[in-house]
């Protein structure tokens, strides 16, 4: 998958889920990495994604079944 932001094309990776699922951000292979490696990365995108946007920390919806 590819995107354009700014006149930039961004590649990205169809297998990584969260909130940043761009190739350049990947340190390898998604499909070559081990689970506690992506459990890692998304965490990491997490923490970045919330410190950059906190006024969606708190509006994050929980649906209970």
């Amino acid at each position: 998958m590819t995107d354009s932001y700014n006149s930039t094309n961004y590649l990205h990776c169809g297998m990584v889920t969260g909130y940043e699922t761009r190739v350049d951000a990947l340190e390898k292979c998604w499909l070559k990495m081990e689970k506690k490696e992506q459990a890692k990365f998304k965490k990491q995108k997490k923490n970045e994604y919330y410190a950059l946007n906190p006024n969606k920390m708190n509006k994050m919806k929980v649906t209970y079944y």
